[in-house]
């Protein structure tokens, strides 16, 4: 059987309200040699059964690895609930593309993101290609422009690119290191033997990202954005999450090790160490999530008591005055005023995302 140019990867978890929709974009693609690999996390909702009924209807027959209409391939590999990491694992080592796709089944794409992507990379002869992108809020699209474009060496990669996404320069310059944005040769992944790490639960693709970016010798930076990143007032994103504070400490022990295993560390010191301290910012907003007020303040307290563990000085990191005050606020432990802060954020915030 011909290989597929590109295997693209889609984890999903309970996902009945987005797949029909995820499969349609994928069939909606200007560019057809391509496999389709859904790697479900051990559903409890009816996401299986709606794939099934969707491979039935273009009779695709067999579900361990089903493939074949017209140019298309589909798989679909079931995996007890192991998380997001191992599910994307599994979709690798299942790839048959020369080229790796990721998306979250949520999103949706522009209709020729693969052949954009694609044929970039073979013209190019890049290891891999990144695009721009739009955040999508209801009613509304925010464009995220790369500030760079064209073909980038490894020089530039490990100057310039990896400090940027580490940290920007400029504080509200932000962009996401996410795997959704990028295809890249399946045969850098399986040389470098790179996995998503399953020790983390958060900001996995970001860790997988510095790896993989470390390691290329070429990256084509598309400048006109393809994906369509979904921004959802009821996301997992924006509830809170009790064990949150354990999983940024893990986080951010496990990103040090990374970045020092890499070589990475001491040319970033700066740029991780403002990663770092923001930490706290984002788990300040996660606290005042929580409807009961007694583990508000208990989730406070615990910030503040790992906050006064830290080694790092904010006020050589160049922030915001916002965000000066909300460091000097922890640190004399004024939480009650930084509850009534966050709350008004939070608030303004999740307003941004309904309207």
């Amino acid at each position: 059987m011909k290989r597929p140019m590109i295997s693209v990867i889609v984890p999903i978890y309970n996902a009945e309200k987005y797949v029909e929709k995820c499969y349609a974009e994928l069939m909606k693609q200007s560019f057809k040699d391509f496999e389709v690999i859904f790697v479900d996390d051990g559903s409890t909702d009816e996401t299986v059964k709606k794939i099934k009924g969707l491979a039935e209807a273009t009779g695709i027959k067999g579900m361990g690895g089903f493939s074949g209409f017209s140019d298309e391939n589909v798989q679909l590999i079931l995996q007890r609930n192991a998380g997001v990491s191992e599910a994307r694992n599994k979709g690798i080592t299942q790839a048959n593309g020369k080229y790796l796709a990721f998306m979250d089944v949520d999103d949706y794409l522009e209709p020729n993101y693969l052949e954009a992507l694609m044929k970039t990379a073979e013209e190019q002869h890049a290891d891999a290609v990144m695009c721009s992108y739009y955040e999508e809020f209801p009613g509304r699209s925010v464009e995220h422009k790369m500030k760079w474009a064209g073909l980038k060496n490894e020089r530039f990669i490990k100057g310039e690119l990896i400090p940027y996404l580490i940290y920007p320069e400029n504080e509200g310059e932000g962009t996401f290191a996410s795997v959704w944005r990028i295809l890249v040769r399946r045969d850098v992944i399986q040389k470098s033997q790179l996995v998503f790490d399953k020790r983390v639960a958060i900001a996995e693709d970001f860790l997988f990202m510095l790896r993989l970016l470390n390691r290329i010798s070429s990256l084509y930076l598309l400048p006109k954005p393809l994906y369509h990143y979904v921004r959802r007032a009821d996301s997992s994103l924006n509830k809170y999450k009790k064990d949150l504070l354990g999983q940024q400490i893990e986080y951010h022990d496990i990103l040090t090790e990374l970045l020092q295993q890499e070589g990475m560390y001491e040319r970033n010191l700066m740029r991780y160490v403002r990663n770092r301290l923001r930490r706290y910012t984002a788990l300040i907003s996660n606290a005042v999530r929580c409807t009961n007020k007694e583990q508000e303040k208990k989730e406070l307290q615990k910030i503040y008591e790992l906050y006064k563990q830290e080694k790092f000085d904010y006020r050589k990191c160049g922030f915001s005055s916002a965000l000066n005050l909300s460091f000097w606020l922890l640190g004399h432990k004024r939480l009650g005023t930084l509850a009534v802060i966050y709350r008004v954020k939070e608030k303004k915030r999740l307003k941004g995302l309904n309207q």
